[in-house]
């Protein structure tokens, strides 16, 4: 019974998804944020979980599925009441902000303002790119170097990493190098760009996947080099919808797919024993079965990890020290029993979107956290907007796209969002306060 009201509500929840995307995508006759988000939506949360129940059923094979195979009716019916009000009050925040651009500027001044946003988007590439490089290296000095670190990955990711390194705040300014590839691939795509920049270009994608590697973070991994194709796809058709774009975005998503399961293997997290469709099975079962763990908690943080999410963007020791947690620790001590780095415990589980809204503020969660979400997709969207070097803008749009809409459904801990792309924020918040100043520049 519970697998048919799955079906049912899935059903209807995906039927109102594509029904509001539509009129969404004919507002603009672009594909946007919020188009991304939603379609997503019905993927993560609509489709999934009725493949998830029944799996669970017949074949529970892993924790999560042992866990979603105690959903009752009333905890489905919870489940997608609450991806109801978070798809409205996400559509809603959306259209609360205007999508134009930053950018008052005549025709004829747009070649001028290009000019002068390649010389500044090469001096950020290329200074993102130094600074990676040197902030990693004084972190890997702990660790025997660029090399020595490799050596260390498991266990610094476990959580029981014991070598003090005074340098691990600078970890994540390795991720600029990933910033730096995102604005010469631009330059390069715009064919507005010199043979140095090919050079430094090879420099930062071989740097970017050293860096990926030594995290030891295959989602990361497989997801930046989707994101560096998806750009190069919506360069060439600007954003609308066809059938060619389909089919060539279907190709990426099912080449992400078979990379992240044979990335494992070379992780070595022991996928190789389980089917491709039992492994995404596993890999996609922990945000259904999240919602079942922490429904007997709703609003148990009153919006703490909402509030003082800047805190994310100082090193870890300073917050931890201040006794302030993530939800996604609280998540896993329900899972595992402790959190991770206690009791044996190497891993985490992460918190998705709907689970961490209902920790946040239980059944308004999802409608405050939805509005915020909404509005935050609906800024960047308009930040983008105001790129006028198109190359650097596909490139910059698909990464956002990546993480800030696709991701953040089953990663929605706004610690994942914050330390996970603190190079990008930065970075990104930097090269906008640059092309502002040049379209000023120009404009006077």
């Amino acid at each position: 019974m519970v697998q048919i009201i799955a079906i049912i509500l899935g059903f209807l929840f995906s039927g109102l998804c594509i029904f509001i995307n539509l009129l969404l995508y004919k507002r603009t006759k672009k594909i946007s944020l919020i188009n991304i988000f939603i379609f997503m939506l019905i993927i993560f949360n609509g489709i999934l979980p009725v493949f998830l129940i029944n799996n669970a059923l017949n074949n529970a094979f892993s924790k999560s599925l042992t866990i979603i195979e105690d959903y009752t009716i009333s905890g489905v019916f919870l489940y997608y009441s609450q991806n109801l009000i978070l798809l409205i009050s996400t559509t809603f925040g959306w259209l609360l902000v205007k999508k134009g651009s930053y950018n008052n500027i005549t025709t004829k001044d747009i070649s001028r303002v290009n000019n002068l946003n390649y010389i500044s988007i090469k001096r950020i590439s290329i200074f993102s790119l130094i600074l990676a490089m040197v902030s990693y290296y004084l972190y890997s000095r702990a660790y025997g170097g660029y090399l020595g670190l490799l050596d260390y990955t498991t266990a610094i990711r476990s959580g029981l990493m014991t070598v003090n390194n005074p340098f691990s705040f600078l970890e994540k300014f390795g991720g600029f190098s990933l910033f730096s590839t995102l604005l010469l691939s631009g330059l390069i795509l715009d064919k507005n760009h010199s043979k140095k920049d090919l050079i430094w270009l090879i420099a930062s994608i071989s740097f970017s996947i050293y860096y990926l590697y030594s995290l030891g973070g295959r989602a990361s991994l497989v997801n930046f080099f989707a994101a560096l194709m998806i750009g190069i796809i919506f360069y060439k058709y600007h954003g609308k919808i066809t059938l060619n774009l389909a089919f060539k975005v279907g190709g990426i998503v099912l080449g992400a797919i078979l990379g992240l399961y044979y990335v494992t293997n070379i992780f070595a997290r022991g996928s190789g024993s389980l089917s491709i469709y039992d492994f995404f099975i596993q890999e996609l079962s922990f945000p259904f079965a999240s919602f079942n763990m922490v429904l007997d908690y709703p609003g148990m943080f009153l919006f703490k990890h909402v509030i003082l999410t800047p805190l994310y963007f100082l090193p870890s020791s300073i917050w931890i020290n201040m006794g302030f947690d993530t939800a996604s620790s609280f998540n896993t001590l329900l899972f595992m029993g402790a959190r991770k780095g206690e009791s044996g415990v190497t891993g985490s589980v992460p918190l998705d979107l709907l689970s961490f809204s209902w920790l946040q503020g239980g059944f308004i969660g999802s409608l405050v956290i939805g509005i915020l979400f909404g509005l935050l997709l609906a800024v960047l969207q308009r930040m983008i907007n105001c790129i006028l070097n198109k190359g650097v803008k596909s490139f910059v749009f698909s990464y956002v796209a990546v993480e800030f809409a696709i991701m953040i459904i089953i990663y929605g801990d706004t610690v994942h969002v914050i330390q996970g792309n603190f190079s990008f924020i930065v970075g990104f918040c930097l090269l906008l306060s640059l092309l502002k100043r040049n379209t000023k520049f120009v404009s006077l």
